[in-house]
């Protein structure tokens, strides 16, 4: 879409992987489709439709960080399930070892993709320690090559819905599709990071016009593959 309604929102203070997860389960289990956005809206009392842009988003600080892990691993397969797929991220990312996180199935992960058969598909949804400026989090997010670092712009959306192909039918995965997991919150403090990614290199010449739109604040299609 290219304008949105805002529904419901949490704090930084008050939202808690609680929170998260059952907003995850409402969301799968009534067959909604929802930008489970971080940044809201300006003007909070408007009901009317808003644009994911810059001008409109009041740009509040991160503490809720999603890791979406779309990378491929030759431990996974269409028969891991979440718990398997956060094993392997765990061993990825060591730092999440002792995280609290509520993970999840991407709707990616119910597609039969015989090219990548090791997509790992899992989104992380984490809470920080404490709320971090965008850039700190866009840098943490950018340091790992299996973490879609685009979860870091602000006018990014990220939605969550059902999965639906067009003429194929969706995987049957291992339930449950959701986990979460209680740990402490993650720290970006002190982090060792390693240097920062340098993707360009390897995209068309379109996927960078494409990224560079979306920085920008906002595409108005999405892209057909």
């Amino acid at each position: 879409p290219k304008t949105w309604k805002l529904e419901r929102g949490y704090s930084n203070e008050e939202v808690s992987l609680s929170h998260i997860y059952k907003e995850i389960c409402e969301i799968r289990d009534n067959d909604l489709a929802v930008c489970f956005g971080y940044d809201r809206p300006k003007d909070t009392q408007d009901k009317g439709c808003w644009r994911r842009t810059k001008k409109t988003l009041a740009g509040d600080d991160m503490q809720i960080v999603c890791l979406d892990f779309d990378g491929e691993d030759s431990r996974i397969s269409r028969a891991s399930s979440v718990s398997d797929r956060l094993d392997v991220i765990k061993d990825l990312l060591p730092i999440l070892r002792d995280v609290g996180l509520v993970a999840f199935y991407s709707s990616s992960a119910f597609y039969d993709d015989k090219a990548k058969p090791h997509r790992i598909n899992l989104h992380v949804m984490v809470k920080l320690d404490k709320p971090y400026k965008r850039q700190v989090v866009k840098t943490f997010l950018d340091a790992y090559e299996c973490v879609d670092s685009q979860l870091g712009v602000q006018t990014q959306p990220h939605i969550i819905a059902n999965p639906r192909f067009n003429g194929i039918k969706p995987l049957e995965l291992k339930d449950p599709y959701i986990v979460i997991k209680e740990g402490k919150p993650l720290s970006l403090d002190g982090l060792d990071l390693p240097k920062k990614r340098n993707n360009w290199k390897n995209l068309a010449d379109k996927e960078i016009r494409l990224l560079s739109e979306i920085n920008e604040g906002y595409v108005e299609e999405i892209r057909k593959h």
